[in-house]
């Protein structure tokens, strides 16, 4: 420790090594004087702050706060990344030390400090066990020490920040010039189309001029200062807390105003955006919907949900004629107001963090990165339905708005080449480069458009009251259609439909773009206004359900659907009236709702993917659940008399009523990715996509308790049937994809007298082939010959179905030296789950993603630490210390950490790349690119002797990565849906479809072998103290056993006849390779390209976008 008199005053939080969460990314320090400072003092301390700070290492100074002896200072760093945040922590520390020369203190402490173990911070402990309790400040803060921070008035004092500016004043005098260079102006980067000189862009300062962020002063109101904003004329507004609910809310002289109607949602992640007049501001909720406060009437309201497709709302705008714009992860995008209908009606090739609109929404202003890397202010203008690149300067700025007709950024000035805290920047000129776009559009680059498919458009212009939220589920074909609006003017609309209708009006020359591969039907063109739609909930009536999840319309045209209440359980949700009334759905938790309506009308379904089928009677209200079911469906239908359908992914299985409730009577071989049903659920059509190898359309029909195949569709190339959709008897067949938008095809076509199929199916059943009968239970007690005998199956058709097996019947007692399944019953054996302490959460910082414990038994965790603006760093915490590795990326996803947390496998850039990563090195390989295969991971497992598995959607890979190598060493099919490893990575167990489930392999140096195969229905892993659990609900718990003793025994099986080596099944593109050796060193040299790269990406992390 240093000598005690290099410390002049108390000081907690020096060197935080963690911290809590931080407001608006602001670190915190209380200053505590060694008595009450009067305007003199204060304006000599805040002097000797603003002299002594290095301002490279800090991004933005807040105004400082005072009362009595103390003095509160809110700064934020330039940077996120280690070096940054160690050069901001001494750059404090040296300002603070200038500020005691000038003014003693007594005390500093850090507010949000959760550990700092620097010498200063240790001789503080040692002469003043805690600190002093400070202030209640106007921003809420942690406790300090163990009492309660006492009352007192603290606020901004306007002659210190006035001195200040003047301070800022004068060093800019010194300087040469008032703004910032501008020189010759970028050229355009990648995003444009036809590249063309730039405007200059001139960013002019305002030393002399408080930043308008001096909000803080006025964000008291609201409760809290994340979600406050001023508009264009002034007006401070924001999202305030009422009643325990958010609404939008305003000043007028300093009153709070909040607006009436629908409570907003309440989540923490909310953008804000004034309209240039400030007689409105959009909210944008999360990724999840876009609403409006109307300050004229004191209302808020629902606009729209956010399109499930455009990822992310970082960022709206008002957009010219009164269009909404959303800045998405990927794209920029525009909404349109149809009426009663907002549509989504394009996107462009653009990305940034901030943006501002202003000019009536013709000009975009938009702080992005550039092709190396820089941060750059970019201006766009809109020419009709065109985004145009009008300027681009390489500069950093922070915060963008319009006030007062005025373009304002927020910048650093600067002070002998060194920046100083915040400033009001201008951007100048915007109306002359409006002028400029009017005058020759022409002479400015058109930015790349982006297909952005809308789902419902058809539906839209169809029926006045479809609402916005129809895009979801049934009209994804109609949505093509519009896509060629990205070629025209929204205004051109209207043209473009009538001359689609020209091309198709009916011409029964035309063949459809299918082919009736079985069956006898007739099908007619029709025009896009004798289509009918799917009902949907309208606009209005979707804004009365709360936090909707699915949403349907019965046959009677009865909203209803489920919902997530603000803290309440999921529940069946229905519209009786004008009032929507719920029915709690208890203990019931998942990510997928599949609903149906009765033909009646009276009751309604519910299917989720937990595995349990329910019913809602609406007029009683009251909701029970019919069944449970094993394995994964994806739509559930209503069948004839009372039946129930539903869909997995290789079979149609069918529910019927009985006396002791339902019971599973057939299942028929059917491959499809969807179905509906007709006439009182008599008709069944099933619908595949173009990678299903089954037929597009296929119309199957019920003979009694028998199946039967009417017709099927093929689709030609790049047409798909996007739906069926009644209409009273009539059938209407909606087709999309390329074909169709470029006129070559009709939108849709009828099906001629489908009653004719009803009609030949009742007199004369045997004319339709039946759908061939899947009997699990009964295959499985079948011996090999009478699988394969079709007289004996028929013979068998009356024999009884074996009855389904019983939790103990998938139990194995294995022989010595061999592994096996033992049943534990119905009771979990994994211990209670726990939450990540806070300590332990708060190491990974403010901004961290994905905070995931590695086992149940330990606080040890992993997660992504936040790394610049758009970088995260992978981090491990374990034994009260956070390891940080040296991989980081903007695009964070999923890590599994091995065995002894030595080293982890880690997925990036939408799970196409693979990592491992050292967590007590630098170490880091790229396993492999999956991008160039054009697959992703599923899974991966980090095994012993640095053996790898990995499973993609269809296939299994096996690695070894040893030292800086990795290499490919197996590759095949693997329908792989889990996997865990146990023994000390030396056993991994892998869950795939088939009848022998459960895959059991023992790791050894020179390559895998199979210790053993299980069957055992729908499960998913869990490991727990070194014991692989399997949880196969609703049959209940197992484990497998004597997994050690078998990867023994398999050691010393030389000959390999009891534990045969692994081989996958090769896939077509690696037929005709002897042992794939050729692909597997080529892969790895390139490999090896790739690690070298990410390293040197690793060095320069502080470039934020790769």
């Amino acid at each position: 420790m240093s000598d005690a008199a290099s410390y002049p005053f108390v000081f907690f939080g020096v060197e935080p090594a963690d911290w809590f969460s931080l407001q608006q990314d602001l670190f915190s320090y209380e200053l505590r004087f060694a008595s009450a400072l009067d305007g003199t003092a204060r304006r000599a301390a805040a002097m000797a702050w603003q002299r002594a700070l290095d301002p490279d290492t800090v991004e933005l100074v807040e105004p400082l706060l005072w009362t009595e002896r103390w003095a509160l200072v809110r700064a934020r760093p330039a940077g996120w990344s280690r070096p940054c945040l160690e050069a901001f922590a001494q750059a404090v520390a040296h300002a603070l030390r200038a500020v005691h020369e000038a003014c003693p203190l007594d005390q500093v402490q850090l507010a949000e400090v959760l550990e700092s173990d620097g010498d200063w911070d240790a001789w503080s402990a040692a002469l003043r066990p805690e600190p002093v309790p400070g202030p209640a400040w106007p921003i809420d803060l942690p406790r300090s020490g163990a009492h309660a921070r006492f009352e007192a008035r603290a606020a901004v004092d306007p002659e210190v920040e006035r001195a200040l500016a003047a301070m800022r004043t004068e060093a800019a005098e010194e300087q040469p010039s008032r703004s910032w260079s501008v020189g010759a102006a970028d050229e355009a980067t990648g995003d444009e189309t036809g590249a063309r000189a730039l405007l200059e862009l001139n960013i002019e300062r305002h030393e002399d001029e408080p930043w308008p962020g001096a909000l803080a002063l006025r964000w008291k109101p609201f409760g809290s200062s994340s979600h406050v904003r001023m508009a264009p004329d002034g007006k401070v507004y924001g999202v305030a807390k009422k009643n325990r609910s958010r609404v939008g809310a305003w000043l007028v002289d300093d009153t709070l105003c909040t607006a009436s109607g629908p409570e907003l949602p309440d989540v923490s992640s909310m953008t804000l955006a004034a309209r240039d007049d400030g007689s409105t501001a959009l909210i944008a909720i999360e990724d999840e919907a876009i609403w409006e406060i109307d300050f004229r009437d004191g209302t808020q309201r629902l606009l729209f949900p956010i399109d499930g497709r455009v990822s992310g709302a970082d960022e709206i705008a008002y957009g010219p004629e009164g269009r909404v714009l959303v800045l998405a992860d990927i794209m920029l995008v525009v909404y349109r107001n149809d009426g009663d209908t907002w549509v989504l009606e394009q996107g462009w090739d653009v990305t940034g963090y901030a943006m501002c609109s202003c000019l009536d929404g013709r000009i975009l202003v938009m702080t992005q990165w550039d092709d190396d890397g820089e941060e750059c202010v970019a201006v766009y203008g809109f020419d009709g339905p065109t985004l145009r690149l009008l300027a681009r300067k390489t500069v950093s700025v922070g915060a963008l708005f319009s006030l007062h007709g005025r373009h304002l950024a927020q910048g650093r000035s600067e002070r002998g080449g060194r920046k100083a805290g915040p400033v009001t920047c201008e951007l100048v000129g915007l109306s002359t480069m409006l002028e400029r776009l009017e005058a020759d559009p022409g002479a400015f680059a058109e930015v790349a458009r982006v297909a952005v498919e809308r789902e419902d458009r058809d539906a839209e212009e169809d029926s006045a009251s479809d609402d916005e939220d129809a895009a979801s589920d049934d009209e994804d074909s109609d949505d093509e259609d519009s896509a060629s609006d990205d070629e025209d003017s929204a205004s051109d609309d209207e043209g473009d439909e009538d001359q689609d209708d020209e091309a198709f009006a009916g011409d029964p020359s035309k063949d459809p773009p299918f082919q009736l591969i079985e069956g006898d039907l007739q099908f007619e063109a029709r025009k896009r206004e004798e289509l009918p739609s799917r009902p949907q909930p309208s606009v209005d009536v979707r804004r009365l359900f709360s936090r909707p999840l699915a949403l349907e319309v019965a046959p009677d045209g009865r909203p209803f659907g489920i919902v997530r209440p603000l803290r309440k359980a999921i529940a069946f949700a229905w519209l009786e009236g004008d009032e929507v009334r719920l029915a709690d759905l208890e203990g019931v938790w998942s990510s997928e709702y599949h609903l149906a309506a009765r033909p009646d009308s009276a009751t309604a379904l519910v299917a989720v993917d937990s595995g349990a089928v329910y019913e809602l009677e609406f007029a009683a209200g009251k909701v029970r659940q019919l069944f449970e079911f094993d394995g994964w469906m994806s739509t559930v239908a209503c069948g004839p008399e009372g039946r129930i359908l539903l869909l997995s992914s290789d079979s149609l299985v069918v529910y019927g009523p009985s006396d002791e409730g339902f019971v599973r009577e057939a299942e028929w071989d059917v491959h499809a990715d969807d179905l509906k049903t007709f006439f009182d659920g008599r008709i069944v059509m099933t619908f595949a996509d173009a990678g299903n190898d089954a037929p597009s359309l296929r119309i199957l029909g019920f003979d009694g308790a028998t199946l039967r195949s009417l017709a099927s569709l093929q689709c030609e190339e790049d047409v798909s049937i996007a739906d069926v959709v009644p209409s009273g008897d009539r059938l209407f067949v909606r087709v999309s994809g390329e074909p169709v938008r470029t006129g070559s095809y009709a939108r849709g076509y009828e099906i001629l007298h489908p009653e004719a199929l009803l009609e030949r199916l009742a007199t004369d059943p045997r004319s339709y082939p039946e759908v061939a009968v899947t009997d699990r239970a009964k295959d499985e007690n079948d011996d090999d010959d009478d699988e394969n005998d079709d007289e004996s199956q028929d013979d068998d058709d009356d024999t009884p179905a074996a009855p389904p097996k019983q939790p103990e019947d998938f139990v194995i007692e294995p022989p010595a030296g061999h592994p096996g399944l033992r049943y534990l019953g119905k009771k979990s054996p994994l211990p209670r789950g726990k939450t990540i302490p806070k300590p332990v959460r708060a190491m990974f910082g403010t901004g961290a993603r994905d905070v995931t414990d590695i086992d149940k038994e330990s606080d040890s965790c992993w997660g992504w630490k936040k790394e610049a603006k758009r970088s995260f760093r992978f981090c491990v915490a374990k034994d009260g210390q956070l390891f940080e590795t040296a991989l980081v990326t903007p695009h964070p996803s999923n890590a599994v950490v091995n065995w002894d947390q030595t080293h982890a496998l880690v997925q990036t850039d939408d799970d196409t790349k693979l990592w491992r990563v050292g967590i007590h090195s630098n170490d880091m390989v790229l396993v492999r690119d999956f991008g160039e295969d054009q697959e992703e991971v599923n899974f991966c497992e980090p095994l012993a002797d640095g053996w790898v598995l990995v499973a993609t959607h269809s296939e299994g890979y096996l690695f070894t990565v040893r030292d800086t190598v990795s290499e490919l060493r197996m590759r095949g099919g693997l329908d792989c849906f889990d996997m865990k490893s146990a023994c000390k990575g030396r056993v991994v167990a892998a869950a795939v479809s088939g009848e022998k489930s459960i895959l059991l392999w023992g790791i050894y140096e020179d390559g895998p072998r199979i210790l053993g195969e299980f069957e055992l229905p729908l499960f998913e892993f869990q490991r727990s103290e070194g014991r692989l659990f399997i949880d196969a609900s609703p049959l209940g718990w197992y484990e497998l056993t004597q997994m050690a003793e078998a990867w023994e025994a398999a050691g010393r099986d030389l000959s390999g006849d009891r534990f045969p080596k692994l081989s996958l099944k090769r896939t077509e593109e690696d037929e005709g390779d002897d042992e794939g050796d050729d692909e597997d060193e080529s892969g790895a040299e390139e490999e090896d390209g790739d690690e070298d790269e990410a390293e040197g990406e690793d060095d320069e992390d502080e470039d934020e976008d790769e």
